[in-house]
């Protein structure tokens, strides 16, 4: 029992004690803080998505409307897509497809087309309209999208869904009335898709 007291009360061993649990707290601490900075260091950035007009590898056409039947209509856009994920952490683009507007109101949503040619080529990631951006990266796609409808257009704009599931969706081209039948004359410059 005197021994017991004699460790208690000797000042030696008591810092020695008190010093190892402030050393352990500290670095508790330092890493709780470590590990927090680096949370939201990897969170900072953006993901950027740039888009072209581009003749398709399919008919080496560019984006254009044809009368189908009498009232129906077949429209193709073909598109360079990259993705520059500027983020610590990997991003996910699922779904992403075309949606046709007319007067602000969605009338119909595009096909995605995944493979092309008697050999199936596939287009876009391996025939998905899904990818995983790395961290830091920049990847670039070649899709081509095929709606048939009676429907007027006036407005494309790309839709797809993040890794929580969040529905965005981007003004891509803008018809002074409604889209026209014939190939579409545009830009052919990297854009950036913006709301």
């Amino acid at each position: 029992m005197k021994e017991n007291f004699n460790f208690i009360t000797n000042t030696d061993t008591l810092d020695l004690f008190i010093g190892s649990l402030l050393t352990i707290f500290t670095g508790i601490v330092i890493f709780s803080i470590q590990s927090m900075l680096k949370f939201i260091f990897n969170r900072k950035g953006k993901l950027n998505i740039y888009y072209k007009h581009v003749p398709s590898k399919i008919y080496n056409r560019p984006m254009d409307r044809s009368k189908e039947t009498k009232y129906k209509y077949k429209t193709t856009v073909p598109l360079w897509v990259e993705f520059h994920n500027t983020k610590g952490i990997k991003q996910v683009i699922r779904n992403l497809n075309i949606l046709a507007f007319y007067k602000n109101k969605k009338v119909d949503t595009f096909t995605q087309v995944n493979a092309h040619g008697a050999n199936h080529t596939p287009i876009a990631n391996n025939g998905s309209y899904s990818f995983i951006i790395e961290k830091n990266e920049i990847k670039k796609y070649d899709l081509y999208f095929v709606l048939i409808s009676e429907e007027k257009i006036d407005e494309l704009k790309v839709r797809y869904f993040d890794k929580n599931e969040e529905e965005n969706i981007f003004s891509l081209i803008k018809f002074d009335n409604e889209m026209e039948i014939g190939y579409q004359v545009l830009d052919k410059e990297w854009h950036k898709l913006s709301k």
